[in-house]
């Protein structure tokens, strides 16, 4: 399982300015053990601005997460999606978070994340 570092979010008069670093790491033995960079954390569309600095990357069995593959599907969805109503956004992005970790489900519901939550 790999996971973020680094993400910033400040709202200002002009807009919302969202960056974060590219790393990426994963625990062993307690410790954060630095496995990569150029790690893409943040995407836009004319509509949507999005990041994530937690859960980057997870293989477990049959189900593949990849933060980059999802953010990339969900701002094509979001092109899809009326802006004039930002609940229609939200809904479409709990839509797409639940279709996507359902197959994992259990793994919280057993409490082998502990407090890992998707």
């Amino acid at each position: 399982m790999l996971e973020g570092t680094s993400l910033f979010c400040v709202a200002t008069d002009d807009g919302i300015f969202l960056a974060a670093d590219d790393l990426v790491y994963s625990e062993q033995d307690g410790m954060a053990v630095p496995l990569g960079h150029d790690f893409r954390k943040v995407g836009a569309t004319d509509k949507v601005l999005i990041g994530t600095a937690g859960l980057m990357e997870m293989v477990h069995g049959d189900f593949k997460y990849r933060a980059g593959v999802f953010s990339n599907e969900l701002l094509d969805e979001l092109e899809r999606v009326s802006a004039d109503f930002p609940s229609s956004v939200a809904e479409r992005i709990h839509q797409k978070l639940r279709e996507t970790f359902k197959p994992v489900e259990s793994l919280v519901t057993e409490g082998v994340w502990k407090g890992h939550r998707p």
